[in-house]
């Protein structure tokens, strides 16, 4: 049944050289979308087009960025969830036949309302790359007084956002998923934001392995505990 899958999966056995794999692809998996550098790039060039055409003036920006990302359109966002289940439901919808896998993250995290997650989500509205100009119109937008020095701490390292906190009723695929999120760094030269940087690889989350034999099984039981397509979807 579900709970011995469980048991199953969180006990079996990985070799060194699966672990060390995983460990050198989770920069690129976990943190985006993104396939390659080239695309990322891509996306650094329309972000604030992307994020224009989509906004509802009435959202804050993270609200904005929170629906365009599960509405399916590229952001710079992250998500996740905080209900296992869920995680365990879109990791067993594949119809490869290979096994799959759902990461654990232990993080600090911030309020979505704090000074470091506003900022950091604003870069996303700006066609502008210098990081002098931003932090200007982000303290004349929101009557702040951010440095440029801290401005640097804040957007060199990713954040994750404590849940429950980016709140929109309107957001019915967030509220589904339990979702939150985690807004990645940035890489600075010259005082410009040249690119998207990935989370640290710093050992701090665990790797569930889920057999492919195991996915129809899960897949049923996750449907009479309610987790569907059309319930989370």
């Amino acid at each position: 049944g579900f709970n011995e899958n469980i048991e199953k999966i969180t006990t079996e056995k990985v070799s060194e050289e699966e672990l060390e794999n995983a460990k050198k692809e989770i920069k690129n998996q976990l943190y985006n979308s993104f396939e390659d550098n080239s695309s990322k790039n891509e996306y650094l060039k329309n972000e604030a087009k992307l994020y224009k055409e989509n906004r509802n003036a009435n959202k804050s920006i993270i609200q904005n960025l929170a629906r365009m990302q599960h509405d399916g359109v590229p952001t710079r966002l992250l998500d996740f969830t905080t209900d296992p289940l869920v995680a365990l439901f879109f990791a067993t919808q594949e119809s490869l036949r290979e096994d799959s896998s759902i990461y654990i993250f232990i993080r600090p995290n911030i309020d979505a309302n704090s000074l470091e997650i506003k900022f950091s989500s604003f870069i996303a509205t700006q066609q502008n790359r210098n990081l002098s100009t931003i932090v200007n119109k982000f303290n004349d937008d929101f009557h702040e007084s951010l440095s440029l020095t801290r401005a640097k701490e804040i957007i060199s390292k990713g954040l994750f956002i404590q849940p429950n906190t980016v709140v929109d009723e309107e957001n019915k695929r967030m509220l589904k998923q339990k979702g939150t999120f985690a807004i990645p760094g940035n890489e600075i030269k010259d005082d410009k934001i040249v690119e998207i940087i990935p989370f640290e690889n710093d050992g701090s989350y665990e790797e569930v392995v889920i057999p492919f034999e195991c996915h129809e099984e899960i897949r049923k039981e996750l449907e009479d505990r309610g987790y569907t397509r059309e319930n989370l979807l």
